[in-house]
């Protein structure tokens, strides 16, 4: 499957529909996780702006962003967390 095909199954609406709500629920999951785990271990809220923007535009990526910012300013991190 080369781009020209990949380009014509975005022009059929109902797969650009489908692409659209996949992504868009990934990243409100992704999201919300973020959200809640970051008031579980007491992350600033201006900390997690940064990663909650990625996580809108690149998904999971933004995860990962938040990841590294846990480790280094999160108040209260187990070992096994």
């Amino acid at each position: 499957m080369g781009l020209n095909q990949l380009s014509e199954l975005f022009e059929k609406e109902s797969f650009l529909i489908l692409f659209w709500i996949h992504f868009i629920s990934i990243n409100l999951f992704c999201g919300s996780w973020i959200v809640r785990d970051s008031q579980k271990y007491s992350v600033s809220k201006i900390l997690i702006s940064i990663p909650l923007i990625v996580t809108y535009f690149v998904g999971p990526f933004g995860i990962v962003l938040y990841w590294f910012e846990r480790i280094f300013f999160a108040k209260k991190i187990g070992l096994y967390d």
